[in-house]
């Protein structure tokens, strides 16, 4: 995995990850991604944000992946220091703590209630 934090003239900082397929894929809205497994990918976005914002942040990361699903959390000390291999991977506490899971097998994207 490659991640990249810079910024553009007149945007927003944003960090550049390379896919599964080698592309690399601009996340915006501050977001990186700081760990990946096979299925999960982990995303750090420390300002909250509309769904449609969300959605299409997890849409860059999974890509045309089906089996792909995108954890996203707003404080970076309630993330798993690894990405599980599968979603029961995660702690209780970890799911509570995010801000959205995204599915995109299901084109779903489901916002945790706190």
């Amino acid at each position: 995995m490659l991640l990249v934090v810079g910024g553009l003239a007149g945007a927003s900082a944003q960090s550049a990850y390379a896919d599964t397929h080698g592309d690399t894929v601009e996340l915006p809205f501050e977001c990186e991604v700081t760990g990946s497994s096979a299925v999960i990918h982990l995303a750090y976005c420390p300002n909250m944000m509309e769904d449609a914002d969300l959605r299409d942040v997890a849409q860059l990361v999974c890509g045309d992946n089906p089996a792909c699903g995108v954890w996203i959390w707003s404080d970076r000390a309630q993330m798993p220091a690894r990405a599980p291999e599968n979603h029961d991977g995660l702690t209780q506490e970890q799911i509570t703590s995010a801000v959205a899971v995204w599915d995109n097998d299901g084109a779903q994207l489901i916002r945790i209630d706190r």
